[in-house]
C-alpha cells in the first residue's frame, strides 16, 4: 500500500491522477490531507 501511495503522490504532483483515482480520493488535496500526510508521520 505504501508503494501505491508513493505512486499517487508522484501523480498528484504532476496533475495526472486518473478519473477512477479521483472518484476514490475526491481530489489531490484530499489525497494529501487524508493519506499522504499520515503516511509521512509514520516514516522511519
Amino acid at each position: 500500500m505504501i508503494c501505491t501511495l508513493e505512486l499517487l503522490k508522484y501523480k498528484a504532483a504532476n496533475n495526472s491522477l486518473t478519473s477512477s483515482e479521483l472518484m476514490i480520493f475526491h481530489s489531490a488535496r484530499d489525497l494529501k490531507k487524508d493519506f499522504l500526510k499520515p503516511l509521512k508521520v509514520k516514516e522511519l
